[in-house]
């Protein structure tokens, strides 16, 4: 069974360059945000880490991601725990500072434990280059209670996942994590975006949808009762707004990665997944059908 685990206490903050641990007054005189900087700072500390963990690289190798340029193009990284002995290169007073704003940000738990620790990590940025949110994924075979496997990190500003790939694109496949829209991004599509997870899906996506135009939805999630249920919900959503959805559809309870990793499935095979996606438009008196009738 897989738990969730969210943080959302940290508002939109702005992509600004990376510095150095221990260079705050000068971001302030500079007339930036901290806050920001320092999450840009953590951001980049994880992308090093994955880089140098064999660990975690042989994780995404193994769902499908060998690629490395992929791991800078996103911004992934991992957390190996390591980011409290950069803080304590700081020095009293200005570690316990910097801890308190990344335990208000959220990427410090209040117990001053990582909130990502041991996750594969995410970042949500959007066209702008603005960091929304993030989704990690532990790596951990066996958790402990009350260890979870995916968490989230500001889940009511993240958007999606590549969010830069609505620009330009009228048709729009969406994943159900990064992980699965990563999979479509490794074998060549790049209009590819994913939510937090199958519930997230909410007003903010469908004003970011025709924000940019969007005139098509590709609905590309699990191939399972609760993935069909939300495809279902999006749908209408989605319908609501004259926005055209179609269902893309996997093999029985399968998703993305399970096709390219566990199946072994090429481009060729996915570009007929695209081609063969069914209308979904949904209304609300044909969901209320459908939920009597299951």
């Amino acid at each position: 069974m897989y738990y969730f685990e969210n943080v959302d206490n940290v508002s939109v903050l702005q992509r600004v360059p990376s510095f150095r641990f221990g260079q705050f007054d000068q971001g302030n005189e500079a007339g930036f945000d901290v806050e920001t900087m320092l999450i840009d700072q953590v951001l980049d500390h994880y992308t090093n880490c994955l880089l140098n963990n064999e660990v975690a690289l042989r994780y995404l190798a193994h769902r499908g991601l060998t690629d490395q340029s992929i791991i800078r193009e996103f911004r992934l990284g991992f957390s190996d725990r390591s980011l409290g002995k950069k803080l304590k290169q700081l020095g009293s007073p200005q570690e316990e500072e910097t801890r308190g704003k990344l335990q208000l940000i959220g990427l410090l738990k209040p117990s001053g434990h990582e909130f990502f620790h041991g996750s594969i990590v995410f970042p949500f940025i959007d066209e702008h280059g603005v960091v929304t949110g993030g989704y990690g994924r532990k790596i951990t075979r066996k958790l402990r209670s009350p260890s979870v496997y995916h968490v989230h990190w500001n889940p009511n500003q993240a958007v999606f996942f590549n969010q830069k790939s609505l620009m330009g694109n009228k048709r729009i496949i969406l994943c159900k994590t990064p992980l699965e829209a990563l999979s479509y991004w490794a074998i060549g599509f790049r209009n590819v975006v994913s939510t937090l997870g199958l519930r997230q899906f909410n007003e903010h996506h469908i004003f970011a949808l025709q924000q940019y135009g969007v005139e098509e939805v590709l609905v590309a999630f699990d191939n399972d009762r609760e993935g069909n249920a939300s495809a279902r919900l999006v749908s209408q959503a989605l319908s609501a707004f004259e926005i055209n959805c179609r269902r893309i559809r996997y093999p029985q309870e399968r998703d993305a990665n399970d096709c390219l990793v566990y199946d072994r499935q090429s481009r060729r095979y996915f570009e007929g997944l695209v081609e063969k996606a069914k209308p979904c438009n949904q209304s609300y008196y044909a969901l209320r059908k459908s939920k009597n009738d299951g």
